[in-house]
């Protein structure tokens, strides 16, 4: 059997288009809504950047008692900004999956109890949980996002 240079070509095409779907997918992992440390819930989406390259944000959806009842983001050094909900504040910018070493790099998370914004990585994800490292010059911090369930936090509130 004789293998010619276009057939050659076009599987390698396939292979590289395949995996380059897997790696989405499991760049996709990371979607879903998660409890933070601080007790805001975030929204883990997908968005498409101005390069045409697929990153990860996220939006605060719950508060729950954030700061002792904090609603508005009163600590951002921004003064125009301070009166602004936090609701729906996009807080998670630019996250990158690498396949690579299978981690979401190059991220930004703004930090509404300080009002700063701090570099983020998401090391690893389970069906419970991911695992981010927030990092500022030369400290960094490895905190557990606990994955929510909205539909299981809606049937305890009305029972």
């Amino acid at each position: 059997m004789q293998i010619n240079k276009t057939s050659v070509t076009i599987l390698m095409l396939l292979f590289l288009l395949q995996m380059r779907v897997n790696s989405q997918k499991q760049g996709d992992d990371l979607l879903g809504r998660y409890r933070l440390p601080n007790q805001l819930e975030i929204e883990i989406y997908p968005k498409t950047d101005s390069e045409g390259m697929k990153v990860y944000e996220g939006k605060i959806v719950a508060l729950n008692n954030f700061e002792k009842g904090q609603i508005k983001d009163e600590n951002n050094p921004d003064r125009g900004e301070r009166h602004k909900q936090l609701l729906g504040k996009v807080i998670v910018k630019g996250l990158q999956y690498n396949s690579t070493i299978a981690q979401w790099t190059d991220g930004s998370m703004y930090a509404p109890e300080k009002g700063i914004t701090v570099n983020l990585k998401v090391k690893s994800v389970s069906d419970t949980a991911a695992i981010a490292e927030a990092s500022k010059l030369f400290f960094s911090k490895t905190v557990t996002w606990k994955k929510s369930n909205p539909s299981v936090e809606l049937q305890r509130d009305n029972q």
